[in-house]
């Protein structure tokens, strides 16, 4: 798989933090897992659509 960590962070206490994701993303398909205080979230990127072409 290609996961990667794109964020490390620790807090001690309530928090809120908001991520903003990729506009390209099926957004019916994310899945968000919470695991001994890690958020884990995985998501499909949408196919990319190839401009019209002029004939």
């Amino acid at each position: 798989e290609n996961d990667k960590e794109l964020l490390l962070e620790r807090n001690v206490g309530t928090f809120e933090r908001r991520l903003q994701l990729p506009k390209n993303i099926n957004f019916e398909e994310v899945e968000a897992k919470l695991d001994l205080g890690v958020l884990t979230l995985k998501y499909v990127k949408k196919p990319k659509v190839d401009a019209m072409k002029k004939i």
